[in-house]
C-alpha cells in the first residue's frame, strides 16, 4: 500500500510540475506577442464630396446594416439594454466628439493595401 501511495504522490507531483512549467512557457510566449510593436505606415485617404458617391455610401451603410446598430446618423445608439446581459452601446462612427471617424480613415487606408480575393476567402 505504501508503494502505491508513493507512486501516486510522485505521479501527481510530476504532473503538477509539468503543468507549472507549461503554464510559465505559455505565459512567456503570450507576453512576447502582447508586447510586440508593429510599424504601421499611414496613408491619407481622400474623401470624395461627389453627391453620387455620398448617396452610394449611404446606400451601403443601409443595406449592410450599419444604421441598424449605429443609428440613422451613425452617431451611436444603445444597441441592447437587458438586465440579464447589460447595456451594449454601438460606437459613434462620425468624426464628431467621441466618434471614431479618424480611425475609420486609417482603417480604409489599410484596407486599400490588402490584396483582394475573388471569393473573399483565402485558400
Amino acid at each position: 500500500m505504501k508503494k502505491v501511495l508513493k507512486a501516486t504522490g510522485i505521479t501527481v507531483g510530476i504532473l503538477f510540475a509539468t503543468l507549472l512549467v507549461l503554464s510559465g512557457v505559455i505565459y512567456m510566449i503570450s507576453q512576447q506577442h502582447w508586447n510586440t510593436i508593429y510599424d504601421l505606415s499611414s496613408e491619407i485617404v481622400e474623401v470624395s464630396s461627389d453627391p453620387a458617391i455620398i448617396a452610394h455610401g449611404k446606400h451601403v451603410a443601409t443595406i449592410r446594416g450599419c444604421v441598424d446598430c449605429h443609428g440613422a446618423n451613425l452617431g451611436g445608439t444603445i444597441f441592447l439594454e437587458d438586465p440579464m446581459v447589460g447595456r451594449i452601446v454601438a460606437t459613434n462612427l462620425t468624426t464628431g466628439a467621441g466618434g471614431i471617424g479618424q480611425e475609420l480613415n486609417a482603417l480604409f487606408a489599410y484596407l486599400k493595401t490588402i490584396p483582394s480575393f475573388p471569393t473573399g476567402i483565402r485558400e
